[in-house]
């Protein structure tokens, strides 16, 4: 009975651990982490530009390290819905899940990215 009661526990925390959780690429986040994520088509192009360039390999890795405009950061967040109109504090919304967003700067470097190519693919086509 003990382990019985004892694998209940453990399950339940599971539950309420997972909902607390997000997963990026099998990395857990909890609410509030985040996790920087290289792009790699950005990498490649900036390696192949700075290759041509005779920048050395270590070089170019160190580069890439330090710059923010080749990847996003994603970080883990409550989502929300409507609530009820209540007289108590915090009613009006209420949380309903967890999901993983882009944080502020990335949402606008990731749009950004996504106008260059479509400005790149409108040229293209004929």
């Amino acid at each position: 009975m003990k382990q019985l009661l004892g694998l209940m526990l453990f399950i339940v925390s599971e539950l309420v651990t997972a909902a607390d959780t997000c997963e990026y690429h099998n990395t857990k986040l909890a609410v509030g982490e985040s996790v920087w994520v290289l792009d790699p088509v950005l990498v490649e192009r900036y390696t192949q530009s700075r290759s041509l360039k005779g920048v050395a390999t270590s070089d170019i890795k160190d580069e890439i390290s330090k710059h923010d405009w080749l990847g996003y950061r994603i970080v883990c967040v409550y989502t929300i819905t409507p609530g009820a109109l209540t007289d108590n504090a915090g009613s009006i919304i209420r949380q309903n899940g967890v999901a993983l967003v882009l944080n502020k700067y990335s949402q606008d470097f990731y749009q950004s990215v996504l106008a260059y190519k479509k400005t790149s693919e409108d040229e293209v086509d004929p």
